[in-house]
């Protein structure tokens, strides 16, 4: 478990250096969350971040006068908002991946062989337990 936090910042530190994250690491996780979830509400974008409703509603407010979140009234039920993603928040959100993928690429390049296939097979088991988990 601490590995992940470790990664996010070390991803975080290499964007902010090279000054390519232009949003916050929590920003750039609910730009994630709605790209995964499309039409998402800010209720769905809180407990996926584990945070209230009020701080989710403040990053969002930040991503929206951005122009990377687009905020719409649900016509089902006047008081919910919808999420999307703007085209700049999609293209923001995978140049921020790109560059993250880069960065933990570069940082394991040198490592032996045998290390990068443990590092890559443990990667695909966790994905493989989170699909079969995420089917439930």
């Amino acid at each position: 478990m601490e590995t992940v936090p470790l990664l996010a910042r070390y991803i975080g530190a290499e964007m902010r250096r090279s000054g390519n994250l232009q949003v916050s690491m929590p920003q750039l996780k609910v730009l994630a969350f709605i790209s995964r979830n499309p039409g998402t509400s800010l209720t769905c974008a809180a407990e996926d971040l584990a945070v209230t409703a009020a701080t989710a509603s403040n990053l969002v407010d930040r991503l929206v006068k951005r122009g990377y979140v687009r905020r719409v009234e649900d016509p089902n039920e006047r008081r919910k908002v919808l999420l999307s993603l703007t085209e700049s928040g999609t293209v923001h959100l995978e140049l921020c991946r790109q560059f993250a993928q880069a960065s933990v690429a570069a940082l394991i390049a040198d490592l032996p062989q045998a290390k990068l296939l443990k590092v890559m097979e443990g990667l695909n088991i966790l994905k493989e337990a989170f699909d079969e988990e995420s089917r439930k």
